[in-house]
């Protein structure tokens, strides 16, 4: 038999590869009633195909319409070497508001349609900043049985659960 040929072969392989920066945000302890001084600041998620073939992105909120935070995205086909953006914008802490760590917490979710890419999350990080008062009893403190000049006491347990101070000025009337 005769030998094998060799054949030549050129080209150029295709690969999709994305970059995200930040990997996260920190909003920090916000004041009940008021927004993130950050969310003032820069808040961009920039978003590089640093591929040879162009893609398609898209971003959404992991917690969809119950998130604390609105997206707006400058692009969603990226050539090879550009890049494109998110913007995130976190709303307003309500004035009375869970002092939980975290309580504010979503993700970006930046999916891609190069087919061996995963979902790339942004985490945004906020949490309300506030004293929160826990009295008991809670209602009402009732005095029975007195009489002039006798002094009588029922105690009051005052706790900030909260995670901000505050001074408290107790008063008593009646």
């Amino acid at each position: 038999g005769a030998p094998p040929q060799n054949v030549v072969m050129n080209g150029t392989g295709v690969s999709g590869a994305i970059s995200i920066q930040p990997g996260s945000f920190n909003f920090g302890f916000v004041d009940c009633g008021t927004q993130s001084a950050a969310a003032l600041v820069d808040r961009t998620i920039t978003i590089t195909n640093g591929g040879n073939i162009s893609m398609t992105w898209q971003a959404t909120l992991r917690r969809g319409a119950n998130s604390f935070y609105d997206i707006a995205s400058s692009s969603t086909i990226l050539a090879s070497g550009a890049s494109g953006s998110v913007v995130v914008t976190p709303h307003a802490i309500p004035t009375i508001s869970q002092t939980d760590n975290d309580y504010y917490a979503d993700a970006v979710v930046i999916t891609t349609d190069t087919p061996t890419d995963v979902p790339h999350l942004v985490e945004l990080h906020e949490t309300a900043h506030g004293a929160v008062i826990d009295v008991l009893p809670q209602n009402q403190l009732i005095f029975e049985h007195g009489s002039v000049g006798r002094t009588i006491t029922n105690p009051v347990r005052v706790r900030n659960v909260g995670n901000s101070a505050i001074n408290l000025f107790p008063s008593v009337t009646g």
